[in-house]
C-alpha cells in the first residue's frame, strides 16, 4: 500500500534532489566522455536507495535516499575519469558534436530485424520508422500527422512527374552518396523494385498488395544513373500513387548485391536485372535466371537480418550482430548504428557522409528498452531520458476512485524496504504532476483509425449471415457511443471515428483545404461534400426502429426475435435470436472496460453481444486464417486494435477491403466498392475521392470505435528541434539538440 507519511509535494522534493543531484541521462549540459550506468541498472540502483525502519520520518527517508544517490553518482564519475583516454577518435568527436540522445521504446517493443524489407510478423514501428529509417531513406520522405504531405526536402529523389495520362512515372534521384562512397541512385531503386517483386507475393513484405507496386508496373527502365522510369498496367491517381505505393520504396545499396558474405558489390545480379526480365511462375516461385537471383540476394540478406526464409524462422537474438555486420554499415541515412547489447539498447551514431540537409547535432542518438511502464516511469522520475512515455491519466468514476480505464492503473516506483515493502505507488496522474519540472508533455494520437472487424467469410455460420446484412451493421453502429467511451474510458483522450479515412482528403492537392485535422468534436466541417459529423450518432431509437422494421420483436435487456414470417433477411429465418460475440485481446482491461459499455448499450436493443478474451497468439491466428479463408476462419467480431497507416500514407482502406489483399481479414465483399476503389486509385478527381469517401462512411465495413491516443510523449524542457513524430511514429533526431536552460 502507498505510504501515507509521503505526499505529493514530498515526492516532488524527492525528485528535484535527484535530478539536482546530476543525474541527467542524455543531456549535453553534463559534461561526459561515456554514458552514466545503463537505465536497467539505474533502476535496481533506485530500488536499493532505502531504509529499513518504516517508522522512520519522510524526512530521514528522503536523506537516506539523497545519501546513497550521491555516493553511487560518486562512483560513475570517478569510473568516467578513468575512461577518459581510451579513444582519443572519440573524445574529439564529442568536441565537435556534444550530447547525447535517450529515446524509449514504445514498452515490451525493442528493434529485432533490420533488412528494410519486413514481413508481416516483424513489420513495425520499431523496426521501421525508429530504426531502419534513421540509416536506410525511403525513395520519399512524408512529414504531418494526422493529414501526411511529401516532404521534398528529405527526400533523397525529386517529386516524381507523371506523364502519358497519368501511366508514366519518372523519378529523377538527388545523387546523394552512401557511406561507402558508391551514389544513390536509380539502380538502386530497380533493386528494390526487383526483390519486391519476388517477395511480395511469397508474404515476405506486410504491405504488399495485387493492385499495388510493384504488381502493377508493366516495366522499369534506368535512362541515366540518376533518372528512373516506370510504366503502368493503367492510369493511376498521382496523389494516391506518390503516398501509397513510391512511399514504400526504400533504395537499397550495391553493397547488399550479393549472396554470401565474401561477395563484392554487385556480384548477385538482382540490381541490374531488367524488370521484365524477373518472373514468377504461377506458385509465385521464381521461374528466369534474374528471379533466381534476386531470390539468392534475398535470402542472404534476410539470414544476415536474422530470418530463415526456407524454413520461415526467426532467430532470436540475431540483432547482436547487426552493428558488426559489414551490410549493415553501408547507409545513406544521417546514422549508423554503433552497437546493440543483449537488451535490445541501440547505440547510433552519425553517418559522416550524409549527403541530406539536416545533419546530427548530438554524438550520440540511444533507443533504450523497457519492459514495463513502471521502470520508464523511474528512468522518467530521475530525468534518464530525453524522450519517453507516460500511460494516460484514468478518469475518476462517481466514487471517486479509478475507473480502470488507463492502460495501465498505477505506476510503482520500485523503492522498497528491507522487508520489501513498497514506499512510492504512484497513480498516473501523480507522475505526470512529477514529470512536469522536467519534461514537456505532448499527447500522441498517430495516424490510426480504431475499429472492430466483421467476419463476412462465406460460411454457413449465423453470425455470418447477420453480418453480412447491412441493415444489421447500421443497428450496431448507432449502439456505440463514442462520446461516452471518450469521456468516462479515456478520459478526453481518444478521437471519434466513422470512417477509414480519417482526417484526410482524397481529393487533388489543389482541392484539399489546408489544416484539416481529426477533432475531439462532432463539429460540421465540409470536405469535397464529406461531413465530418459521425452519420451514425449513438441512438438506440434509431437502433430499434431499424430491427423492428426488418423483423424483429424487440427484447429489451433480453434477445431479440426474428418473428416475420419471410425472415428478417437472407437466410435469416423465423424464430432466429439476435446474438452476437466479439473477440479481444485478454488482459487488455482498457478495451474490457470499453466493450463491457458497448455490451450494455447493445443490450438496450436486445443484442446479446458476448465478450471472448482470446490470447495474442490466437488473434494471429484468425488474422491469418481469415486472409486466407480457411476453415478455422471462426471468430465473428474481433477487435485486434484498430489499424496505422503504415508506409502508405493516403489511407484508402484498400489494404483491409480489397479482395485478395494481405490484410483482408473481414472478406468484405462489395461489387460497389471495388469499383469506387479501381476509380480512385486511377482517377485524380475530387468527385470519385467524396464518392469513395461516402461509401466507407455510410456503408459500415467495420464497427467504429474511438482512437485513443497511444500515450503522452514526454520532452525534456531543453530538449529543441522536437516537434512530434511523424507519420506512423517516424522520427527525426538529426533535428535534435539540447539548449541551456533559461
Amino acid at each position: 500500500m502507498r505510504s501515507t507519511n509521503i505526499n505529493l509535494a514530498v515526492k516532488i522534493i524527492l525528485l528535484s534532489l535527484l535530478i539536482t543531484a546530476g543525474v541527467f541521462y542524455g543531456t549535453s549540459t553534463v559534461s561526459r566522455v561515456n554514458r552514466p550506468i545503463r537505465l536497467a541498472a539505474r533502476v535496481k540502483q533506485i530500488s536499493r536507495l532505502t531504509n529499513s525502519q518504516l517508522s522512520v520520518s519522510p524526512t530521514s527517508v528522503l536523506q537516506a535516499k539523497n545519501a546513497m544517490l550521491v555516493a553511487q553518482i560518486g562512483k560513475t564519475r570517478r569510473k568516467q575519469k578513468r575512461s577518459q583516454g581510451r579513444s582519443t577518435k572519440r573524445t574529439k568527436k564529442r568536441a565537435l558534436q556534444s550530447g547525447y540522445i535517450t529515446y524509449a521504446d514504445p514498452v515490451g517493443k525493442r528493434p529485432d530485424f533490420i533488412f528494410p524489407i519486413q514481413g508481416r510478423a516483424v513489420f513495425s514501428t520499431t523496426n521501421y520508422q525508429d530504426f531502419d529509417y534513421l540509416m536506410y531513406r525511403p525513395l520519399y520522405w512524408f512529414s504531418g500527422s494526422p493529414a501526411p504531405s511529401l516532404n521534398e526536402q528529405l527526400s533523397p529523389a525529386y517529386p516524381p512527374v507523371f506523364s502519358n495520362h497519368d501511366k508514366t512515372v519518372t523519378i529523377k534521384m538527388k545523387m546523394w552518396k552512401w557511406s561507402d562512397g558508391e551514389t544513390v541512385n536509380a539502380e538502386d531503386v530497380a533493386f528494390w523494385l526487383n526483390l519486391v517483386k519476388i517477395e511480395g507475393p511469397q508474404g515476405r513484405f506486410a504491405p504488399y498488395l495485387q493492385t499495388g507496386i510493384p504488381s502493377d508496373l508493366a516495366d522499369v527502365k534506368i535512362i541515366s544513373p540518376s533518372v528512373l522510369q516506370l510504366t503502368l498496367d493503367s492510369p493511376v491517381n498521382p496523389s494516391v500513387f506518390t503516398d501509397d505505393d513510391l512511399s514504400q520504396i526504400i533504395p537499397l545499396p550495391l553493397a547488399w548485391d550479393v549472396y554470401d558474405q565474401n561477395g563484392q558489390p554487385g556480384q548477385g545480379g538482382c540490381a541490374p536485372a531488367a524488370f521484365t526480365s524477373v518472373i514468377l511462375n504461377a506458385q509465385n516461385q521464381p521461374d528466369s535466371a534474374s528471379a533466381k537471383a534476386c531470390e539468392s540476394v534475398y535470402e542472404f540478406l534476410a539470414q544476415q537480418s536474422g530470418y530463415e526464409p526456407i524454413a520461415n524462422h526467426y532467430k532470436p537474438f540475431a540483432y547482436l550482430s547487426f552493428a558488426s555486420d559489414p551490410l549493415w554499415q553501408v547507409v545513406d541515412g544521417p546514422w549508423r548504428l554503433a552497437s546493440m547489447d543483449s537488451s535490445g539498447e541501440a547505440v547510433f551514431e552519425p553517418n559522416n557522409a550524409y549527403s541530406g540537409p539536416i545533419k546530427p547535432k548530438v554524438a550520440e542518438f540511444i533507443e533504450v528498452p523497457f519492459s514495463s511502464y513502471t521502470d520508464e516511469a523511474v528512468a522518467l522520475a530521475l530525468g534518464q531520458l530525453s524522450i519517453g512515455y507516460l500511460t494516460l491519466p484514468e478518469p475518476p468514476s462517481s466514487s471517486g476512485t479509478s475507473s480502470g480505464g488507463a492502460t495501465e492503473t498505477t505506476v510503482t516506483v520500485p523503492v522498497t524496504s528491507s522487508s520489501g515493502q513498497t514506499l512510492e505507488n504512484l497513480s498516473n496522474t501523480e507522475m505526470s504532476a512529477l514529470t512536469k519540472s522536467f519534461y514537456r508533455q505532448i499527447v500522441y494520437y498517430g495516424d490510426n483509425v480504431n475499429f472492430a472487424v466483421y467476419n463476412f467469410y462465406r460460411n454457413s455460420s449465423l453470425s455470418g449471415k447477420l453480418l453480412r446484412l447491412p441493415y444489421i451493421r447500421k443497428a450496431l453502429q448507432y449502439l456505440v457511443d463514442q462520446p461516452l467511451i471518450i469521456k468516462k474510458i479515456y478520459d478526453g483522450f481518444a478521437e471519434p471515428d466513422y470512417s477509414l479515412v480519417p482526417g484526410y482528403n482524397l481529393a487533388p492537392v489543389s482541392q484539399k483545404p489546408s489544416g484539416l485535422t481529426k477533432t475531439k468534436t462532432t463539429s460540421s466541417q465540409a470536405v469535397s461534400g464529406i461531413s465530418l459529423i459521425n452519420p451514425y450518432p449513438y441512438d438506440p431509437k434509431k437502433a430499434v426502429a431499424i430491427l423492428k422494421a426488418n423483423g424483429w420483436k424487440i427484447n429489451r435487456g433480453g434477445i431479440d426475435t426474428c418473428v416475420a414470417r419471410a425472415g428478417c433477411g437472407t437466410s435469416i429465418t423465423q424464430g432466429t435470436q439476435l446474438q452476437l460475440e466479439i473477440s479481444y485481446l485478454s488482459g487488455d482491461a482498457t478495451l474490457a472496460d470499453e466493450l463491457n459499455m458497448e455490451v450494455g448499450s447493445f443490450a438496450l436493443a436486445g443484442v446479446e453481444m458476448g465478450l471472448v478474451p482470446v490470447s495474442s497468439g490466437q488473434i494471429n491466428s484468425d488474422f491469418s486464417a481469415c486472409v486466407l479463408q480457411s476453415t478455422s476462419c471462426n471468430f465473428e467480431i474481433e477487435d485486434f486494435g484498430g489499424w496505422n497507416f503504415g508506409l502508405s500514407y493516403a489511407p484508402t482502406g484498400q489494404s483491409l477491403l480489397n479482395s485478395g489483399s494481405s490484410s483482408d481479414v473481414s472478406n468484405f465483399v462489395s461489387p460497389l466498392y471495388e469499383s469506387l476503389l479501381s476509380r480512385l486509385l486511377s482517377t485524380y478527381s475530387g468527385t470519385v475521392a467524396a464518392e469513395y469517401e461516402k461509401f466507407l462512411e455510410f456503408n459500415l465495413p467495420v464497427l467504429y470505435q474511438p482512437t485513443p491516443a497511444q500515450a503522452l510523449i514526454q520532452v525534456r524542457k531543453n530538449l529543441d528541434g522536437f516537434t512530434g513524430f511523424g507519420p506512423s511514429g517516424s522520427i527525426t533526431p538529426e533535428s535534435w539538440y539540447f539548449v541551456k536552460k533559461k
